[in-house]
């Protein structure tokens, strides 16, 4: 699957949240009310099974996927399958959603706008986030809250849209699933990771991180290091590679819709490094933290 469709797919599937900063700590009547549908829809375990062909476009062009939730794809082709989430998932981008220690949850982070429109004979809900600073994107989601099906997703940076997922022939469930009936399962998101001990090599951090984003994982396969971070709707990973020989130094990187992948080859005080940073964050924030890594001895 391309990068974008991943990360376009997880906004659309709603897992959502923040941290602790400079921002209000109290929320407003529309704040409240946007993150009341996030959390509704965010627990999708008790909406109806579906499937659904999915349009995801960018700046390059747009592509077709199809979208399941506790059923099969009806075309038995290969389908991105939505994760049923209880009320009491550990996972990092919920509880910073939601949670009464994090004061307004994800509107310190984002100013929502709460609108209702019809569509066909139902209401939909249009959920629009803008960011409160240049670190991260904006988002419009429009939600069936009858169903709790997020039926489009859109990222934008300021005035223009990097990318759009929308549901297309939708097709629910004509009763919910039961037990004993053969829908595949779907293994629940891992919490975050044990690092591996890394045998010699050196340890990196960083110096600086967007208010509002908490890591969410972390691994170390090979030589490769990665950590997750979160603020609830913007997603970015950071691998850090440190080879035994040479790199070239410098710079580049790809867009794809919402997704950045930068990576730069770096001289540290612990040797070369190949950094990358993928995520839904603009390319500035992306040089910011990896101009802010800092490196120490890994102890033995």
């Amino acid at each position: 699957m391309r990068i974008e469709t991943a990360c376009a797919v997880a906004v659309l599937v709603i897992a959502a949240c923040p941290s602790l900063g400079w921002a209000e700590t109290s929320c407003n009547a529309e704040d409240e009310e946007a993150l009341r549908v996030l959390g509704k829809t965010m627990q999708s375990g008790h909406g109806p099974s579906f499937a659904a062909r999915a349009v995801v476009q960018t700046a390059v062009g747009s592509q077709q996927i199809v979208i399941t939730r506790g059923m099969p794809d009806p075309d038995g082709n290969y389908s991105v399958q939505i994760p049923d989430h209880s009320s009491d998932c550990d996972n990092m981008s919920h509880r910073l959603l939601l949670e009464p220690e994090h004061s307004c949850g994800v509107a310190q982070w984002y100013k929502f706008r709460v609108e209702r429109q019809m569509l066909g004979d139902d209401t939909a809900t249009i959920i629009t986030a803008l960011p409160k600073d240049v670190y991260r994107h904006g988002f419009q989601l429009v939600v069936d809250e009858k169903n709790d099906i997020v039926l489009r997703s859109t990222t934008f940076s300021g005035s223009n849209a990097l990318e759009n997922v929308e549901l297309r022939a939708l097709s629910l469930a004509s009763k919910p699933e039961v037990e004993g009936d053969e829908v595949p399962s779907v293994a629940a998101l891992p919490d975050t990771a044990q690092p591996q001990a890394n045998e010699g090599g050196s340890s990196w951090s960083l110096g600086w991180l967007p208010a509002g984003f908490e890591e969410a994982s972390m691994s170390h396969a090979a030589v490769v290091q990665a950590r997750t971070y979160t603020d609830g709707l913007s997603t970015f990973s950071i691998f850090v590679e440190q080879p035994k020989g040479e790199i070239r130094l410098g710079e580049g990187m790809v867009n794809r819709g919402a997704t950045l992948a930068y990576t730069r080859g770096l001289q540290t005080s612990q040797g070369a490094a190949l950094v990358s940073v993928i995520g839904e964050i603009p390319i500035n924030t992306a040089r910011m933290l990896v101009e802010s890594l800092e490196w120490s001895d890994r102890a033995e």
